[in-house]
């Protein structure tokens, strides 16, 4: 089975100037790429899914959730949809054979020319991710009219992964495809957080918001869920086709509102959010709705696994003193956050007792303060890695090429002062391996990186204010390049600093 890479990941460790900087960066790719393994969506659908001799058994991460005998259940159907669904996919189909029916999945266009699953029982659609195209809405299309044949008896395999909002699409009637393009281009660019992005997205799709697993009554369905959300909410998780939703065509407009887009979403939308505030078109199904009794979602992979697996492998490295997780809820505007993650590298090397780790629309979950204490500098081991996973936003106002890990760094560095003395190394990826309009993960930065922009003439400010990241760090050879990994889940970022940290305490 594939296990994604970093490339050109030998020089990129290059650009480390001195030997520490090499080996903090050697590190911190080395971590990254043990994340990634980690939330392998195969790997975890088989850590999930048993068969034995007279039964299905599901598992969550702690214990056994149900069991299926064999003798109960009538056909087995597989659908769903998402950037690691493909993988998903192959591993159920290696489990139950030909105990599947059929099934239809939408997977990345990209990743089904490039590398199509070798599946035999369920079929695959190529569709376009961020914005949603015909083809996935036809893909879909298949899912529904096979949710038709569903009998009580039955059991159903949604297969659900990051990306399966923009994978899945089907307009609620009386939208059109391109209405809805025209709705997800507004709310991605306009700097909504994915949680409000999707709430806006359920109240316009017959699949999304719990539909799916509507259609597919009075079977048994079974939601296998790769989260890519902040929090791990299942309502949030590709827009929650099974699971029930509680959010309101009401809180719908709201959002939309409070980034002044009432007056640019398409007439027909603007309609149908009308209609649905006035109850003359249906909510989507309510946590109250007798129907999720058959419903059972188990998230099988996440941001907190990957980085519970970077910290144990973190802690078998000679040159880290401790290991850190400071947040896995890790929010805000990507340029604001670089500045915060600035101050606290800063506050570290300054050995101050109590740093901050959250202002203005920068949050990390809790507080954000902790209380700080250090080690003895002169022990050998002296280096602190502090790990925060979660998901930025990008409010796009330029034309230049980036994505919310590479701007969150452009906007560290912008922050820098070339004569700062300590010595960091970080990182800043999406486990998907693409992020906005470039063709990077993400990027790598350390203290000197500022005399390689500088010795580019590259005018950061600038860079920052045109949307421009992909652009600096490729010009440095410090993108970190991946290629589509097949999974999604958080974004990772990892700081190394040359600060004995024995401990931080939130407060």
């Amino acid at each position: 089975m594939f296990f994604p890479v970093v490339q050109d990941k030998a020089s990129i460790i290059e650009n480390g100037k001195t030997m520490w900087h090499k080996t903090a960066r050697e590190t911190l790719l080395k971590l990254f790429e043990a994340g990634l393994a980690a939330v392998n969506p195969y790997s975890a659908v088989k850590r999930h899914v048993t068969l034995t001799s007279d039964a299905i058994v599901l598992k969550s991460v702690d214990c056994d959730v149900c069991s299926f005998p064999l003798k109960d259940i009538g056909k087995i159907y597989v659908v769903g949809g998402g950037k690691a669904t493909a993988s998903m996919a192959i591993a159920l189909e290696e489990i139950l054979g030909d105990r599947i029916d059929a099934g239809f999945i939408n997977v990345p266009d990209e990743q089904l020319k490039l590398d199509p699953p070798r599946l035999k029982r369920i079929r695959a659609t190529g569709a376009s991710h961020p914005l949603p195209n015909q083809a996935g809405v036809d893909g879909v299309r298949k899912m529904i009219i096979l949710s038709q044949e569903a009998r009580s008896r039955d059991l159903v395999f949604c297969l659900i992964s990051g990306g399966g909002s923009a994978l899945m699409p089907h307009p609620a009637s009386g939208i059109t495809l391109e209405d809805k393009r025209t709705l997800n281009k507004l709310m991605i660019e306009c700097g909504a957080t994915i949680q409000e992005i999707n709430i806006v997205r359920k109240h316009v799709s017959m699949v999304k918001g719990g539909w799916l697993a509507r259609h597919f009554q009075p079977a048994r369905v079974v939601g296998l869920i790769l989260s890519d959300v902040v929090g791990d909410d299942i309502s949030t998780i590709a827009s929650g086709p099974t699971a029930p939703d509680p959010s309101t065509f009401s809180e719908a407009v709201a959002i939309i509102e409070k980034y002044k887009l009432l007056d640019r979403i398409p007439v027909r939308v603007r309609k149908h959010y009308i209609l649905g505030m006035r109850e003359d078109v249906r909510e989507t199904p309510k946590p109250e709705d007798r129907m999720f009794a058959n419903v059972t979602n188990v998230i099988i992979g996440s941001a907190q696994i990957a980085a519970k697996e970077i910290t144990r492998v973190a802690t078998t490295f000679t040159n880290l003193a401790s290991v850190h997780l400071l947040s896995n809820k890790l929010e805000g505007e990507a340029s604001e956050v670089g500045k915060v993650l600035h101050s606290l590298v800063m506050a570290l090397a300054e050995r101050k007792s109590r740093v901050k780790l959250a202002c203005g629309n920068v949050s990390t979950g809790g507080k954000g303060e902790f209380k700080v204490e250090y080690g003895d500098p002169g022990d050998a081991r002296v280096s602190t890695l502090m790990l925060l996973t979660g998901e930025t936003t990008v409010t796009v106002k330029g034309k230049g090429t980036g994505g919310r890990n590479q701007e969150l760094l452009l906007s560290f560095l912008n922050a820098s002062n070339p004569q700062s003395k300590v010595r960091f190394a970080m990182t800043s990826c999406g486990m998907d391996g693409i992020e906005g309009n470039s063709k990077a993960a993400g990027a790598i930065i350390d203290d000197l990186s500022l005399q390689h922009v500088t010795a580019k003439g590259i005018d950061l400010a600038r860079a920052l204010s045109d949307n421009d990241s992909g652009t600096v760090f490729s010009a440095i050879g410090d993108a970190i390049i991946t290629g589509p990994t097949g999974t999604n889940v958080n974004d990772v970022t990892m700081i190394l600093i040359d600060v004995p940290v024995k401990s931080m305490r939130a407060e």
